[in-house]
């Protein structure tokens, strides 16, 4: 089922190229179509001792990603705007990569402090979240570790941010110097988003009656950027056998450009909330487990600090960090840090160097080292 799909979903871009711009003048501005993508090189060394051993050494070249963007504006106030990612050099064919639909919206702008979008899109979650895959305007090539798309399997990048509602609700105010900023947005607890369909509801519906819901507060001042984030939602355990269990993501950022120097930095709290039996259940399934943790809550940080030279080269440092509390492996942390720099020969194209290192020490049951060098092109066309 999958190749009649996706041979769909391609004679409809096609379409959309083809159209004349002329078509589309009645009903306001043409459809621009653009993008960008991020090619890359990557030398890896990791070895790992324990319940996962394995050692690995390899150079590869991928298309990291690829990202087509079509945006319409209908009348001052009303916008829609799709964004389609394939990553890993995708192909269908060689059953290499994803493709996904990021985004299909409907923005009513009131005013800058009233915007209404409705449609697929990625939740405002700190700072990272909603442009996490624009590599053009990212230093980095490995991201910082929950946000790493090709790290999902194996820091469960899903536990620590939202990637999808329906609703959002947005709005900018200024005040003197200040301008607040504020986000609500609203849909499906992923977690409970079928992937078969039965009865009368197809594939991609959630199943359960809550709803995952959040937001973010912030303020800009000048070059200082600063906001506080929360979610809601529920998820299934099936690690210990519970239920339903309600989880809160608590963040919070701040990140600053003076002169020459750039700062960035987050932290992520995930809080679980356990019922009195699902307790007894985790703290009985856990005193059988030599692996199990304490909880299943989950931290992580990351701080970045870059320098702009001159010219368009920019050089960086950055470590990121995630405590996942469920497991005696993860509960110390895995820790990457990483140099790096970019230069920019044209204002389209970013060329990317990366150095990356990560650690986990829980010994005698895990170890972890690896060391990655990466090179990138990132290009907006």
């Amino acid at each position: 089922m999958r190749l009649p799909r996706l041979g769909a979903l391609w004679a409809f871009l096609v379409a959309i190229i083809l159209l004349p711009s002329a078509a589309h003048a009645q009903l306001g501005d043409p459809i621009r179509l653009y993008g960008y993508f991020q090619g890359q090189m990557r030398y890896s060394n990791e070895t790992g001792r324990g319940v996962i051993s394995e050692d690995l050494e390899y150079a590869s070249f991928s298309l990291q990603h690829l990202n087509l963007l079509m945006a319409k504006q209908f009348t001052p106030a009303f916008s829609a705007f799709v964004n389609i990612e394939l990553t890993n050099t995708f192909s269908s064919q060689d059953g290499w990569g994803d493709l996904r639909l990021e985004e299909a919206w409907l923005q009513y702008r009131h005013s800058s402090a009233l915007r209404i979008h409705v449609g697929l899109q990625i939740p405002d979650f700190n700072n990272l979240n909603t442009i996490k895959n624009r590599t053009p305007l990212l230093p980095y090539i490995i991201r910082p570790l929950a946000y790493e798309s090709s790290f999902r399997d194996f820091v469960g990048t899903s536990n620590y941010i939202p990637e999808h509602s329906f609703v959002r609700v947005s709005g900018t105010q200024p005040v003197g110097d200040v301008r607040l900023d504020y986000v609500v947005h609203l849909g499906n607890q992923e977690a409970f988003v079928t992937a078969q369909g039965g009865n009368t509801y197809p594939s991609g519906t959630d199943v359960s009656l809550a709803k995952a819901y959040g937001g973010r507060v912030g303020a800009r001042y000048r070059g200082v950027k600063v906001g506080v984030s929360a979610t809601s939602d529920s998820y299934v355990e099936d690690s210990f056998g519970i239920d339903q269990v309600d989880r809160y993501r608590l963040g919070a950022d701040l990140s600053f450009t003076i002169q020459r120097l750039l700062f960035e930095s987050e932290v992520i709290s995930v809080e679980n909330v356990l019922s009195d039996a699902q307790q007894r259940q985790f703290e009985r399934l856990s005193a059988n487990d030599p692996l199990a943790g304490s909880s299943l809550d989950r931290r992580f940080y990351y701080v970045m600090l870059g320098y702009y030279l001159a010219g368009q080269w920019l050089v960086y440092s950055s470590i990121s960090q995630i405590y996942d509390l469920d497991s005696k492996i993860t509960a110390d942390g895995i820790t990457f840090w990483s140099v790096g720099g970019t230069f920019k020969p044209l204002e389209q194209v970013v060329l990317k160097i990366q150095y990356l290192r990560g650690h986990l020490d829980a010994e005698p049951i895990q170890t972890y080292s690896g060391s990655h060098l990466l090179a990138a092109v990132s290009v907006l066309f």
